[in-house]
């Protein structure tokens, strides 16, 4: 629980990482001759999203465990029947929302979404890499009623203008400062559409 909460409280992608290589290590059926690869994790990830949760088995691709992956392929409806399957479990779900950054509070989200209703209100992971920003989690309505929520956002263009580019690799400062403009567009939009959630009775 520590481990997962301060990983999602700063988002931290090299324990993001680790999480996934010890998934891998301890899944049923794999030999224990050498040390777990990423693979190992990605699949025994990959079984629990299919098995458990439902998804479809070609309608996503699961790279890594940080996200720092273009070729990883996720889409909010698929985020979103997780985190509610996640909710169903009387077991795990309480535990898995408190290592959620809260809006206004803690974590990624401690300077976002200032103002009531969805100050204190919105429990959701943050995510970006460049001209993409996401957003998913948890938030509780005007009428009190609990809803899930995930929002991915992308500059399609500016994805095309570099492609060829790791995310961590960035040749330049304006692409840098120009990716960043993008990317605080994207929240603005996000937390005026969670603002909106936040009012709506459910």
């Amino acid at each position: 629980y520590e481990i997962l909460r301060d990983m999602n409280q700063e988002s931290d992608n090299y324990v993001a990482e680790m999480v996934l290589l010890t998934v891998g290590a301890s899944a049923p059926g794999r030999s224990p001759e050498g040390p777990a690869a990423m693979e190992d994790g990605t699949a025994a990830a990959s079984r629990f999203l299919i098995e458990d949760v439902g998804l479809a088995q070609e309608s996503f691709t699961f790279e890594n465990g940080s996200g720092l992956s273009r070729l990883s392929r996720f889409s909010p409806a698929q985020f979103a029947r997780l985190l509610a399957f996640m909710a169903r479990d009387p077991k795990l779900g309480p535990v898995f929302e408190t290592t959620l950054p809260i809006a206004g509070w803690s974590g990624t989200l401690r300077r976002r979404l200032l103002d009531p209703p969805a100050l204190l209100r919105i429990a959701a992971k943050t995510g970006m890499i460049d001209y993409v920003n996401c957003v998913s989690g948890y938030g509780v309505g005007a009428g009190g009623g609990k809803f899930v929520f995930s929002l991915l956002f992308s500059d399609r263009q500016g994805l095309e203008l570099t492609k060829d580019l790791l995310p961590i690799d960035r040749e330049a400062e304006s692409e840098w400062r120009k990716t960043t403009s993008v990317s605080e567009r994207f929240k603005k939009v996000a937390d005026q559409i969670l603002d909106i959630l936040a009012r709506t009775r459910f």
